[in-house]
């Protein structure tokens, strides 16, 4: 089997080859002209150079003769010095006509001695010799100035010679791109043609058969198989998923409707947990017998152990709000502290635009009872019960804190591990509760609730106190749980 990665590669592992060889090939040429032009250049400007030195040397002596000055004399010597070192270029930066080069070498040399010559004749104060070294001087530059133009004619003829080959080169350099360029068109259009076949065909068949599945077709045919390469296996892959998708449909409806019937026998459950009507009923009657009998206290606590069985009695599929549930919390607070007196305080500290967050019912008691029962009930004294609310980051964050016992860690991972079956939901230490409702099932509320999970976070360390934050998005519930 051929890959699909293995044609690609290569294709473009050839084409690089051929692109890269065709610009090492032009770049070589370009680099062979610029060399050559390079050292054109480097002879005129030589050339030019010794001709424009040898002029301001002989000028330079002869303003000092005329002006005796003794930096007229400075700028002398140092021409002389870099004529010298342009004579020495000569044989090294002209390579033809030697026998030419070398003659005007040695006229710079005559020119040279000459100079020093007259020089000093006229330090000496010899004029007539003097006179006759300078005349001397004067004909050599002009030879020199000859020689100069006639080197500088034929560096010129060259350069044109030069010019009219690097136009031709050029114009093949031209042409060539232009083979180049057809031919990597030619070549890539052929390929495009050829791989695109062996690829549309089968894409056109898995397209028109995700759309099947997108409009919720999924007992559709098989889409064919027509090729031995990765298409051919993903074609052999999509009837496999497609058929995959169809079983699991099935299986979603029916687990849908289970977990349906489930819930309904879960609120079942949750409401046959607490006390009947006939108790609530009665303790009504039992309040109004002792208001009437002027026995206020135990009528307040009647009344308060009603409310609590009023809230509980409500249909647990109806939402509520944070507001309704720290008003049953209060009753159950205010039994609690009739029996215990000032052995633990409870604390409230709620922003107001807080107070509307919706809630499954039953949320926030059952966990204030934990946080009694199993954290504070043992002290004896200095227990404390703290309920607060703030909103951040989008979130409506809610905190139920004491100073009890503490958790571990081992019972944390149980208590937030995602129950496994019913029995484990409902398993709760019941002693002393007034719902039954245990943390598991609290959570498991509030995820159908907010559809979303990781809504409960548990701080908590042996001997001091537990911590459970409540973190529920700022945004529409759904209607209930």
């Amino acid at each position: 089997m051929i890959h699909i990665q293995t044609k690609l590669m290569t294709f473009f592992i050839l084409l690089i080859l051929f692109m890269n060889g065709v610009a090492y090939f032009l770049y070589q040429g370009s680099q062979d002209t610029i060399r050559q032009y390079d050292i054109l250049l480097e002879r005129f400007f030589l050339l030019n150079e010794v001709e424009q030195t040898t002029e301001d040397v002989y000028q330079n002596l002869k303003s000092y003769i005329i002006n005796k000055s003794p930096e007229l004399l400075e700028e002398y010597k140092d021409g002389r010095e870099e004529l010298k070192t342009l004579q020495g270029q000569l044989p090294e930066k002209i390579d033809r006509n030697q026998l030419v080069v070398e003659n005007y070498s040695n006229m710079i040399e005559s020119f040279l001695e000459e100079s020093d010559q007259a020089l000093q004749a006229y330090q000496k104060e010899n004029i007539k010799e003097y006179s006759a070294r300078m005349i001397e001087a004067e004909e050599v530059l002009s030879y020199l100035q000859e020689t100069a133009l006639t080197l500088i004619n034929e560096e010129l003829s060259e350069y044109d010679s030069f010019y009219k080959s690097l136009v031709v080169h050029n114009g093949f350099i031209e042409k060539m791109r232009l083979a180049v360029f057809a031919f990597t068109l030619f070549a890539s259009l052929l390929f495009a043609f050829w791989f695109s076949r062996g690829i549309t065909r089968p894409i056109h068949d898995l397209a028109h058969a995700a759309r099947e599945i997108a409009s919720g077709k999924f007992d559709g045919e098989k889409v064919p198989v027509q090729t031995k390469d990765e298409l051919g296996f993903l074609t052999e892959t999509f009837n496999s998923m497609r058929e995959n998708i169809q079983s699991l449909v099935t299986q979603i409806k029916q687990k849908s409707e289970m977990k349906r019937l489930m819930k309904e026998m879960e609120l079942k459950s949750l409401q046959s947990q607490v006390n009947p009507h006939f108790l609530f009923n009665t303790l009504n009657m039992i309040a109004k017998t002792s208001y009437i009998e002027d026995a206020k206290r135990t009528s307040e606590l009647i009344e308060a152990v009603s409310t609590l069985l009023r809230h509980n009695l409500t249909r647990l599929d109806q939402p509520t709000t944070l507001k309704e549930e720290l008003k049953n919390v209060n009753e159950y607070m205010f039994i609690q502290q009739a029996r215990f007196g000032q052995r633990f305080t409870y604390e409230e500290d709620i922003h107001p635009d807080t107070t509307g967050t919706p809630l499954p019912v039953l949320t926030l008691q059952p966990l204030v009872e934990n946080a009694f029962i199993h954290g504070i009930e043992n002290l004896e004294a200095g227990g404390e019960i703290r309920i607060s609310s703030m909103i951040r980051d989008g979130m409506t964050l809610i905190d139920i804190q004491d100073n009890g016992v503490g958790i571990s860690e081992e019972q944390v991972e149980k208590l937030l591990a995602t129950p496994s079956n019913d029995e484990e939901l409902q398993e709760t230490n019941r002693n002393g509760h007034t719902t039954g409702i245990g943390l598991p099932n609290i959570i498991r509320r509030l995820e159908l609730f907010y559809e979303r999970e990781e809504l409960v976070t548990i701080d908590s360390e042996i001997g001091n106190g537990t911590t459970i934050r409540l973190q529920l998005p700022i945004e529409q519930a759904r209607g209930g749980i």
